[in-house]
């Protein structure tokens, strides 16, 4: 049985639609419980029944627990149209922040010694490097409380990175703050942490500057799936626009 009578045996008309268009940019929508697994699964079977390489196969999505379940469901549909699940080992399928490391990585090497920080954990880091960062001249200068200062740093850095600022931008408006954003940066490298902010930032960067090192890195990619896609952060839809840039298909789901 063709590829093509599988997935129309095996699928809805818009489960079929999804994972059969060939179009360079896609959106589909999608509700929970509508079989966005499932057409991704099949998407990514269809690509590799038509000899796509399985390097050049990325699926994204954004929690642990999804990327294992998108594992798991095109282990269980490659041997439906007749390819071998071992297919699965060399492609990615994971999360935007593993993918996001391994461009990194590519970029510079001392990345790969890195740990990548979630919103919660950079958090802690900041509590945890309080006194040596100089949090406490943030609070003192505004008399804010201690959680409240931290929670304004945090969304201080994250508004830095995401709007692709320097500390020099905010150094004439509020330069104990830009002075705090700086220690932070320093401290980071210097401890061998990365948040999530900094380090899509770092790659936009790259992408948006065509650096050369961020070409290889990506050069035998052609197929790019997001999973539960949102436009509500520009650094990373940025992110995705650069890379699909350098491909041939961009596939994304959004509730």
């Amino acid at each position: 049985m063709s590829i093509d009578n599988i997935l129309r045996n095996d699928l809805t008309d818009e489960q079929y639609a999804a994972a059969t268009d060939t179009a360079n940019e896609v959106l589909c929508l999608a509700c929970a419980g509508s079989g966005k697994s499932t057409t991704l699964a099949y998407r990514i079977a269809r690509l590799l029944a038509e000899d796509e390489p399985p390097e050049s196969l990325v699926a994204i999505t954004f929690t642990e627990k999804a990327a294992e379940s998108i594992k798991l469901k095109v282990a269980q549909t490659l041997p439906k149209v007749g390819l071998n699940p071992e297919l699965l080992g060399a492609m990615f399928i994971g999360t935007v922040h593993s993918f996001g490391k391994n461009l990194l990585g590519e970029l510079d090497a001392v990345y790969r010694q890195f740990e990548v920080l979630d919103e919660n954990r950079f958090i802690l880091y900041l509590i945890s490097r309080y006194g040596d960062i100089g949090l406490h001249r943030i609070g003192n200068e505004r008399g804010t409380p201690y959680f409240q200062t931290i929670k304004a740093i945090s969304d201080a850095w994250s508004q830095l990175n995401n709007e692709a600022l320097g500390t020099e931008d905010i150094e004439d408006d509020d330069p104990t703050l830009a002075e705090i954003l700086s220690n932070v940066k320093d401290r980071l490298h210097r401890d061998q942490f990365i948040d999530y902010s900094l380090m899509i930032r770092i790659i936009v960067d790259a992408l948006e500057n065509n650096d050369p090192r961020i070409n290889r890195a990506t050069e035998q990619l052609k197929h790019i799936m997001v999973d539960e896609y949102q436009d509500t952060y520009p650094l990373q839809d940025r992110l995705f626009r650069g890379i699909h840039e350098r491909t041939e298909t961009l596939f994304v789901v959004g509730d």
